[in-house]
């Protein structure tokens, strides 16, 4: 006897029922940390235009002059994507290149503990080479502050941009870390230096130091800073 051939419309319902319950489940875990997220767009927080790399345009030559010609209405995306709630396919922010960076002037002053950057999960993601993988997290604090992490000791690189930086204020490396796009857990998060977790801190840069492979563009869909601020818990 011959084994029964799987009908093809049937595994083609059975992959479209498979991807709906992802995005269901992803919807669900959006927000599952249970911490405060202070580089929350819709908490205050905001992008620094002058801390923040340029965004990479995936349209074509004809789309951009028809564009520049003709209103379309259409919202491209901004830095700002990267501070707000949303990890369906697509909704993130493409920057120029391998690396780059993008400065967030954070919603309150917060002594932080953690941060978490957010990627689609790889069953969604069609194109994992744009996710970000080597990150240093950068802190503007107050010459006057004088802090020494550890951090700064081992990772012994200098800030892609000082002169965006004000007069008094140097930028202070606070994690170095590595977002695992292979890992189930597509939502991660990361430990600050001791150093600094007595310090408040209004401005961070989150700088890309290497993606997954991608030569063109690094796609940012989330990142969190969470930690303690006056009259305000850690917990969400």
């Amino acid at each position: 006897m011959q084994a029964a051939q799987a009908d093809p419309a049937t595994a083609v319902t059975l992959e479209r029922i498979a991807r709906e319950i992802d995005m269901r489940l992803l919807r669900a875990s959006q927000d599952d940390l249970g911490l405060r997220d202070f580089a929350s767009y819709a908490a205050g927080a905001r992008p620094i235009n002058e801390l923040t790399s340029l965004t990479y345009d995936t349209r074509g030559i004809a789309e951009i002059l028809f564009a520049s010609t003709f209103a379309s209405g259409e919202r491209r995306p901004s830095p700002s994507t990267v501070l707000k709630r949303n990890l369906l396919p697509g909704s993130c922010w493409p920057m120029v290149g391998s690396s780059g960076y993008i400065g967030i002037r954070l919603s309150d002053p917060v002594r932080i503990r953690n941060v978490t950057i957010d990627h689609l999960p790889s069953s969604l993601d069609r194109e994992s080479r744009t996710a970000p993988r080597s990150v240093l997290v950068w802190a503007i604090l107050p010459v006057s502050a004088s802090v020494k992490t550890n951090a700064a000791t081992q990772v012994k690189r200098t800030f892609p941009i000082p002169s965006a930086i004000p007069t008094g204020f140097e930028a202070v490396p606070i994690a170095e870390l590595e977002y695992d796009v292979l890992k189930p857990q597509h939502i991660q998060t990361f430990p600050v230096d001791d150093a600094v977790h007595s310090l408040k801190i209004e401005e961070v840069v989150f700088q890309v130091l290497t993606n997954w492979g991608s030569p063109d563009s690094t796609c940012l869909y989330r990142v969190r800073v969470h930690g303690e601020s006056d009259g305000k818990e850690e917990n969400a």
